[in-house]
Protein backbone atom coordinates (compact mmCIF):
# COMPACT_ATOMS: atom_id res chain seq x y z
CA UNK A 1 0.00 0.00 0.00
CA UNK A 2 1.12 3.84 -0.55
CA UNK A 3 0.38 5.79 2.30
CA UNK A 4 2.12 9.18 2.71
CA UNK A 5 4.65 8.49 0.35
CA UNK A 6 5.72 5.21 2.36
CA UNK A 7 5.24 1.97 0.37
CA UNK A 8 4.78 -0.66 2.91
CA UNK A 9 4.56 -4.58 1.84
CA UNK A 10 2.76 -7.30 3.64
CA UNK A 11 4.43 -8.88 6.36
CA UNK A 12 5.81 -12.46 5.30
CA UNK A 13 4.16 -15.10 7.58
CA UNK A 14 7.03 -16.26 10.14
CA UNK A 15 6.98 -19.55 11.27
CA UNK A 16 7.71 -21.28 14.69
CA UNK A 17 9.66 -24.65 15.64
CA UNK A 18 11.70 -26.47 18.27
CA UNK A 19 14.90 -28.10 18.14
CA UNK A 20 14.59 -31.04 21.12
CA UNK A 21 18.06 -31.52 23.12
CA UNK A 22 21.24 -33.63 21.59
CA UNK A 23 20.08 -32.03 18.17
CA UNK A 24 20.62 -29.63 15.60
CA UNK A 25 18.71 -27.78 12.70
CA UNK A 26 20.67 -27.02 9.36
CA UNK A 27 18.77 -24.25 7.65
CA UNK A 28 19.09 -24.35 4.00
CA UNK A 29 17.35 -21.65 2.02
CA UNK A 30 17.22 -21.60 -1.88
CA UNK A 31 20.28 -24.45 -1.81
CA UNK A 32 22.39 -22.98 0.39
CA UNK A 33 23.27 -23.43 4.05
CA UNK A 34 22.05 -20.60 5.88
CA UNK A 35 22.77 -21.06 9.48
CA UNK A 36 23.00 -23.88 12.01
CA UNK A 37 20.16 -24.09 14.92
CA UNK A 38 20.75 -25.65 18.26
CA UNK A 39 17.86 -26.60 20.58
CA UNK A 40 14.87 -25.06 21.82
CA UNK A 41 11.81 -22.58 20.36
CA UNK A 42 12.98 -20.63 17.23
CA UNK A 43 11.24 -18.59 14.65
CA UNK A 44 12.39 -18.51 10.81
CA UNK A 45 10.89 -17.07 7.84
CA UNK A 46 9.10 -19.03 4.98
CA UNK A 47 10.69 -20.96 1.73
CA UNK A 48 13.54 -22.81 3.82
CA UNK A 49 14.62 -26.26 3.90
CA UNK A 50 16.11 -27.71 7.31
CA UNK A 51 17.33 -30.89 7.64
CA UNK A 52 17.14 -32.60 11.63
CA UNK A 53 20.69 -33.75 12.73
CA UNK A 54 21.17 -35.64 16.09
CA UNK A 55 24.52 -34.64 17.74
CA UNK A 56 24.78 -37.35 20.59
CA UNK A 57 26.78 -40.36 20.70
CA UNK A 58 26.12 -43.15 18.05
CA UNK A 59 26.52 -46.65 18.53
CA UNK A 60 27.32 -48.85 15.46
CA UNK A 61 28.22 -52.45 15.62
CA UNK A 62 30.51 -54.26 13.25
CA UNK A 63 29.68 -58.02 13.02
CA UNK A 64 31.27 -60.65 11.75
CA UNK A 65 34.46 -59.34 9.57
CA UNK A 66 36.04 -61.49 7.51
CA UNK A 67 39.98 -61.11 6.60
CA UNK A 68 43.29 -62.16 7.17
CA UNK A 69 44.98 -61.59 9.57
CA UNK A 70 49.19 -60.66 9.42
CA UNK A 71 49.99 -64.75 9.86
CA UNK A 72 48.18 -65.39 6.75
CA UNK A 73 44.93 -66.85 8.63
CA UNK A 74 41.78 -66.21 8.06
CA UNK A 75 39.50 -64.33 11.43
CA UNK A 76 36.42 -63.25 11.89
CA UNK A 77 36.93 -59.92 13.96
CA UNK A 78 33.92 -58.09 15.30
CA UNK A 79 33.57 -53.95 16.53
CA UNK A 80 31.46 -51.62 18.15
CA UNK A 81 32.21 -47.75 17.11
CA UNK A 82 30.77 -44.61 19.41
CA UNK A 83 31.33 -41.65 17.49
CA UNK A 84 28.93 -38.42 17.21
CA UNK A 85 27.97 -35.59 14.71
CA UNK A 86 30.41 -32.54 15.39
CA UNK A 87 29.96 -30.62 12.35
CA UNK A 88 26.57 -30.66 11.10
CA UNK A 89 27.07 -28.58 7.94
CA UNK A 90 30.10 -30.59 7.07
CA UNK A 91 28.08 -33.93 7.79
CA UNK A 92 24.88 -32.04 5.46
CA UNK A 93 27.27 -31.13 2.88
CA UNK A 94 29.28 -34.29 2.74
CA UNK A 95 27.33 -37.18 3.57
CA UNK A 96 24.25 -35.64 2.73
CA UNK A 97 23.34 -36.07 6.48
CA UNK A 98 23.64 -40.10 6.20
CA UNK A 99 26.28 -41.90 8.54
CA UNK A 100 26.60 -44.72 5.94
CA UNK A 101 29.16 -42.98 4.18
CA UNK A 102 31.92 -42.23 7.33
CA UNK A 103 31.00 -45.61 8.70
CA UNK A 104 31.95 -47.14 5.51
CA UNK A 105 35.24 -45.72 5.85
CA UNK A 106 35.79 -46.42 9.30
CA UNK A 107 34.89 -49.84 8.36
CA UNK A 108 37.93 -49.95 6.10
CA UNK A 109 39.98 -49.04 8.95
CA UNK A 110 38.81 -51.32 10.99
CA UNK A 111 39.96 -53.70 8.48
CA UNK A 112 43.59 -52.75 7.41
CA UNK A 113 44.13 -52.31 11.09
CA UNK A 114 43.25 -55.82 12.17
CA UNK A 115 45.08 -57.08 9.13
CA UNK A 116 48.29 -55.44 9.73
CA UNK A 117 48.65 -57.60 13.51
CA UNK A 118 48.20 -61.02 14.27
CA UNK A 119 45.61 -62.90 16.32
CA UNK A 120 47.92 -64.29 18.81
CA UNK A 121 51.71 -63.43 19.00
CA UNK A 122 54.17 -63.75 22.34
CA UNK A 123 56.50 -61.45 20.86
CA UNK A 124 53.99 -58.41 19.23
CA UNK A 125 50.93 -56.79 20.16
CA UNK A 126 47.90 -58.89 18.84
CA UNK A 127 44.30 -58.89 18.64
CA UNK A 128 43.70 -61.13 21.54
CA UNK A 129 45.84 -59.50 24.51
CA UNK A 130 46.11 -56.27 22.79
CA UNK A 131 42.55 -55.28 21.18
CA UNK A 132 42.52 -52.07 23.30
CA UNK A 133 45.76 -50.60 21.92
CA UNK A 134 45.13 -52.00 18.62
CA UNK A 135 41.23 -50.53 18.83
CA UNK A 136 42.79 -46.99 19.65
CA UNK A 137 45.89 -46.85 17.19
CA UNK A 138 42.82 -48.00 14.35
CA UNK A 139 40.34 -45.15 16.03
CA UNK A 140 43.47 -42.80 15.10
CA UNK A 141 43.72 -43.34 11.62
CA UNK A 142 40.30 -43.48 10.82
CA UNK A 143 39.67 -40.51 12.39
CA UNK A 144 42.16 -38.55 10.15
CA UNK A 145 40.32 -40.40 6.90
CA UNK A 146 36.61 -38.72 8.24
CA UNK A 147 37.27 -35.27 9.47
CA UNK A 148 36.12 -33.86 6.24
CA UNK A 149 32.31 -35.41 7.10
CA UNK A 150 31.87 -33.89 10.76
CA UNK A 151 32.14 -36.85 12.39
CA UNK A 152 34.23 -37.53 15.90
CA UNK A 153 35.12 -41.19 17.10
CA UNK A 154 34.37 -41.45 20.29
CA UNK A 155 35.87 -45.14 20.36
CA UNK A 156 36.15 -47.84 18.54
CA UNK A 157 36.38 -51.66 20.90
CA UNK A 158 37.33 -54.68 19.25
CA UNK A 159 34.75 -56.76 20.75
CA UNK A 160 35.45 -60.27 18.58
CA UNK A 161 38.60 -61.91 17.56
CA UNK A 162 38.90 -65.44 16.50
CA UNK A 163 40.09 -67.97 13.58
CA UNK A 164 37.68 -68.37 11.31
CA UNK A 165 34.55 -71.99 11.71
CA UNK A 166 36.20 -73.49 8.59
CA UNK A 167 40.40 -73.63 9.87
CA UNK A 168 39.48 -73.38 13.88
CA UNK A 169 40.21 -77.05 14.22
CA UNK A 170 43.30 -77.23 12.65
CA UNK A 171 44.74 -73.79 14.93
CA UNK A 172 43.85 -75.82 17.79
CA UNK A 173 45.60 -78.40 16.43
CA UNK A 174 48.79 -76.22 15.65
CA UNK A 175 48.85 -74.64 19.20
CA UNK A 176 48.22 -77.61 21.26
CA UNK A 177 51.43 -79.11 19.12
CA UNK A 178 53.73 -75.71 19.78
CA UNK A 179 52.87 -75.96 23.05
CA UNK A 180 53.50 -79.71 23.28
CA UNK A 181 57.05 -78.59 21.76
CA UNK A 182 57.60 -76.01 24.16
CA UNK A 183 57.03 -78.00 27.03
CA UNK A 184 59.28 -80.58 25.61
CA UNK A 185 61.87 -78.48 24.93
CA UNK A 186 61.34 -76.76 28.64
CA UNK A 187 62.00 -80.52 29.62
CA UNK A 188 65.25 -80.97 27.92
CA UNK A 189 66.58 -78.05 29.03
CA UNK A 190 65.82 -78.97 32.68
CA UNK A 191 67.23 -82.17 31.73
CA UNK A 192 70.61 -80.89 30.49
CA UNK A 193 70.87 -78.29 33.15
CA UNK A 194 70.63 -80.76 36.11
CA UNK A 195 73.22 -83.42 33.87
CA UNK A 196 75.22 -80.15 34.23
CA UNK A 197 75.34 -79.31 37.29
CA UNK A 198 75.85 -83.01 38.21
CA UNK A 199 78.94 -83.04 36.29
Amino acid sequence: KYLGGVITLPLAPVFAFSVEQNHQLVIQRFGKIERIIDSGLHWAPPFYDYTNVFIGMRTHKFSGLHLIEKNGSPIIVSAILNCKVSDATNFIVKSQGKLEVPVNIIEGAIRDGCKSVPLISDTENDLRKHSDIIGEDIKVKAQMKINDYGITIDSIKITEANYAPEIIQQMLMKQQAEAYIKARSHVVDGAVGIIEETI
